[in-house]
């Protein structure tokens, strides 16, 4: 079990952002601008999920707003390779293969905060970057299981318990600031810290205000 308290997330960090020095482009969505915003009710992951390859991709957005990137780094610090689609702006998602060779078959998309905390790509049962535990409790119309926090795999939604967010294909992950853990009482802290599965309905929560710092999708085959 390893708690890292000062740094609660450390997959939020993950370099799906990185600039490595370079000058950051202002990119819009196709056929817009940014007086002209595309409505938020395009915006939604599942549309994104029958793209076949990272050509598919590329033909449809256009190569100034996909990239290749070769060291996204994944939870254990291993280099994956990825497409990132309108990098370095609040639209910025990250495409993963299941054959990352070739670039082909979504194995996830998902959009992280530490790249674009105001990232307006939502799911269809309308989850979104922010979005608080209660909120997503409402939404599940029943309470889940997450993972304790502090640690790598921290704050992951492990199951959603038969609610409505069940056989969706969601990656949820939620955050929190360190600073929130300092008030917690030592039992508080070890209810909901580190590698333990713990209920949305436990009352440290109450004290930790968590929200969705990671959200993503993938294929879901059978509903």
């Amino acid at each position: 079990m390893k708690y890292l308290l000062l740094l609660p997330f450390v997959v939020l960090a993950w370099g799906c952002g990185q600039k490595n020095g370079r000058q950051t482009e202002t990119a819009t969505l196709p056929g817009t601008t940014m007086d002209n915003p595309p409505p938020k009710d395009t915006l939604v992951l599942e549309d994104l999920l029958t793209y076949p390859n990272a050509d598919a991709l590329m033909a449809h957005y256009g190569p100034a707003h996909v990239q290749r990137r070769t060291h996204i780094a994944g939870p254990e610090g291993e280099s994956v390779i990825a497409s990132v689609l309108f990098p370095d702006t609040e639209h910025e998602l990250i495409f993963f293969w299941k054959d990352s060779k070739n670039m082909r078959e979504i194995e996830s998309i998902e959009c992280r905060s530490k790249a674009s905390p105001a990232n307006p790509w939502h799911s269809r049962r309308g989850l979104k970057m922010g979005l608080p535990l209660t909120e997503v409790v409402r939404l599940n119309a029943h309470d889940f299981t997450l993972s304790g926090i502090g640690w790598d795999y921290g704050g992951y939604v492990l199951n959603w318990q038969g609610g409505e967010l069940d056989h969706t294909g969601l990656i949820v992950q939620f955050g929190t600031g360190a600073e929130q853990l300092l008030t917690l009482s030592r039992q508080q802290t070890e209810a909901i810290m580190g590698d333990r599965e713990v209920s949305s309905a436990e009352t440290a929560w109450q004290r930790v205000p968590l929200r969705i710092e990671r959200l993503g999708v993938r294929p879901v085959t059978e509903q």
